[in-house]
């Protein structure tokens, strides 16, 4: 039977360039193709495919937020994570979440063929342009989600959180940053979503539950 793979990715032309390169080189049947995260779940469903490929920038839901899911729903899924991210703290958390693979999206595209054979065998794959320490910190018990949670945030985000926290509005904020509200909102949709809390008041309870004050994070440029 060939393998089923299901594409999450925002991006046609990306999404295109996936299920072309996976019928050719694999002769791969695309189930399905999600857009949008809310639609990622519910495709899992219906198809349970052998392979998900997935984006962690998508509308709606983020990547990481799903990967806490996908296990649930479609067990025999073997999510692969082809991202623009490389920062440690996406590769990590993106394993310690039960991916399978993380692909970036400079990398050759043998890179995601590559990872994809992988994961059909059970095995794992990570990017040739990262390093294999990675895999060794996914797999540390000790390491804390929640402060992997955190090093996710970039500093943009960190600065709407502290704002949140003071009791601002989302227009306050923008009014305080010089950014839309607009903005604002889908700041703090990513970094809820990046946190795992869908409440304000629980993303406060977070924050004051942290020894270390969220302006002294360390954030992304």
């Amino acid at each position: 039977m060939l393998t089923s793979i299901v594409i999450a990715e925002d991006h046609q032309l990306t999404a295109d360039g996936i299920q072309g390169m996976l019928d050719r080189e694999l002769g791969a049947r695309v189930a399905a193709r999600c857009t949008r995260g809310g639609e990622v779940i519910p495709s899992l469903r219906e198809h349970t495919p052998d392979i998900l490929t997935l984006d962690l920038n998508l509308p709606g839901i983020s990547g990481l937020d799903l990967l806490t899911q996908i296990q649930s729903v479609s067990p025999n899924t073997r999510t692969i994570v082809y991202s623009g991210h490389e920062e440690d703290a996406y590769v990590v958390r993106a394993f310690h979440l039960g991916a399978r693979g993380y692909v970036l999206k400079g990398d050759a595209p043998s890179e995601l063929i590559a990872a994809v054979k992988a994961a059909i065998h059970g095995e794992r794959y990570l990017s040739p342009s990262l390093p294999e320490r990675l895999l060794e910190m996914a797999d540390e018990e000790e390491e804390s989600a929640t402060t992997d949670r955190f090093d996710l945030l970039t500093k943009r985000e960190i600065e709407v959180m502290n704002l949140v926290v003071e009791g601002l509005t989302s227009a306050e904020i923008g009014d305080e940053l010089f950014i839309s509200k607009r903005t604002v909102d889908k700041h703090r949709q990513n970094l809820m979503a990046k946190l795992d809390v869908s409440r304000t008041a629980d993303l406060i309870h977070l924050v004051n539950q942290r020894t270390v004050q969220p302006s002294d994070l360390p954030g992304e440029a």
